[in-house]
């Protein structure tokens, strides 16, 4: 598959930026306006893909958390989110 790198790294770059700040977002809403479900979604296809095409990130979404700069403990309040969530949630879950 051809591709231009220089596009590549740009979108990688701004969707890694991008996945950063949601993961703010989630972490400091009381309301659940972002859906920390479909951001574990997100995360996962993003690794998948980046992975496939590059092999620069890291496996697991816990891992990616803490390569962002992110603690265990964010970790930890993220998967509490998202496991309530997914009881309810309406959709696909990766």
């Amino acid at each position: 598959m051809a591709y231009d790198e220089e596009k590549l790294d740009y979108l990688i770059k701004f969707t890694r930026n991008s996945i950063y700040e949601y993961i703010v977002e989630v972490l400091e809403d009381e309301e659940k306006e972002l859906s920390a479900v479909t951001l574990n979604n997100t995360i996962i296809c993003y690794l998948d893909f980046v992975n496939a095409v590059k092999d620069s990130e890291p496996s697991s979404v816990y891992d990616f958390f803490l390569a962002l700069g992110f603690e265990n403990e964010d970790y930890q309040i993220f998967e509490k989110k998202r496991k309530a969530e997914s009881e309810y949630y309406i959709g696909k879950q990766f």
